[in-house]
């Protein structure tokens, strides 16, 4: 029995979470160039999944632990964060810490860019097997980036300076 083998089949049937992106400022509101934007998925999307599968006296069972949110910012820009960010409650001060943000420093469109964000969790493949065997009991896949959940949108503008003083 390949346990290696049973563990890639199961990696078609884990169930990855598809990570619903959320973004500061919210849709409803709008952004600036250069505006640190905070980034992050609902904690409850950031845990391990497994899958198993009994063959001939043995289960290979496939653990999937995740590893960082990868973001696509909508510009061509993806940005890698650990965890899954902390969430923007109204009322925090601008000054408030986060670990995944992003800015957006150039515009396409003088009038304003309207982006679409959206996360996927990347996750690191693990596998073991009891029962018989037959050979190897444990081994590594790699890493896989599951599919991409809700997206959510950001408006960007650029801040204009106004000079009262007729200068």
């Amino acid at each position: 029995m390949d346990g290696a083998a049973v563990a890639r089949e199961l990696v078609l049937r884990i169930p990855f979470e598809l990570a619903d992106a959320k973004i500061a400022p919210p849709p409803t509101y709008h952004t600036y160039i250069s505006y640190k934007n905070w980034l992050w998925i609902e904690s409850s999307q950031w845990h391990t999944v497994s899958a198993s599968r009994s063959v001939r006296g043995a289960t290979v069972t496939l653990t999937a632990s995740p590893s960082y949110v990868e973001w696509d910012m909508g510009n061509e820009d993806t940005v890698s964060c650990v965890g899954a960010g902390r969430a923007w409650v109204k009322g925090m001060p601008e000054n408030a810490p986060t670990n995944c943000s992003y800015a957006y420093e150039e515009m396409e469109d003088p009038e304003g860019d309207t982006w679409t964000v959206s996360a996927r969790i990347s996750y690191t493949l693990a596998w073991t097997c009891t029962g018989n065997c037959g050979g190897s009991t444990s081994g590594d896949l790699g890493s896989q980036l599951a599919a991409a959940g809700d997206s959510t949108t950001i408006t960007v503008y650029q801040r204009q300076t106004v000079n009262k003083n007729g200068g």
